[in-house]
């Protein structure tokens, strides 16, 4: 069981994801292939994704690199797979092909994504979230960082060991304290 969260790789920088999202939808032909347990078509976005420049010139022979990707688009709700197996773009994912506020969109998948989602609860998302977990990770480390309490700052550290295992929203005052704490200790350390 999964005990922290995280932001879906292959690129965390949003500005891949309507460049990937493009990707696929060149690779799928315009989303009419089957996407669910066909490894030629995920071999198929990797080598979209080669071509345009977005990932480095090198394909699975799996194609879970693709599938990788895939899934990060799956995560922000570009894309959803239905009953059939196909990717069907949303309504986001549809605006941002269409160039509408491209910049808001992506914004607001990212602040608004929640784990879980129906990504996160897909019966082939493995390993699972531990029970408990309802959180919108951006947001929470948004709030975290949004304190004068820690000097608007947070560590890479303090984000590991402590954002990162917060399962609900509202646990942001017990992570602020065990930042604080961190920090106590730090500079009672220095003072030795």
């Amino acid at each position: 069981m999964r005990k922290v969260w995280f932001i879906t790789r292959p690129e965390r920088d949003p500005k891949f994801h309507v460049d990937a999202l493009r990707a696929l939808k060149i690779a799928t032909d315009d989303f009419s292939i089957v996407w669910y347990g066909n490894r030629d078509a995920h071999k198929q976005y990797e080598a979209v994704l080669v071509s345009e420049g977005l990932k480095r010139d090198n394909i699975s022979n799996d194609g879970s690199g693709g599938r990788t990707w895939g899934a990060m688009l799956r995560t922000f709700g570009y894309v959803y797979l239905n009953q059939d197996g196909y990717l069907v773009l949303t309504k986001v994912g549809q605006k941002i092909l269409n160039s509408e506020k491209v910049r808001e969109n992506i914004s607001k998948q990212i602040l608004t994504l929640q784990i879980p989602n129906a990504y996160f609860l897909d019966s082939g998302f493995r390993p699972k979230y531990e029970d408990g977990f309802q959180i919108r990770p951006a947001m929470f480390l948004v709030r975290l960082v949004n304190q004068s309490l820690l000097n608007y700052y947070i560590t890479k550290e303090e984000i590991t060991f402590f954002a990162l295992t917060a399962k609900r929203d509202n646990e942001l005052i017990n992570v602020t304290k065990k930042s604080l704490i961190l920090e106590m200790l730090l500079i009672m350390k220095n003072m030795i």
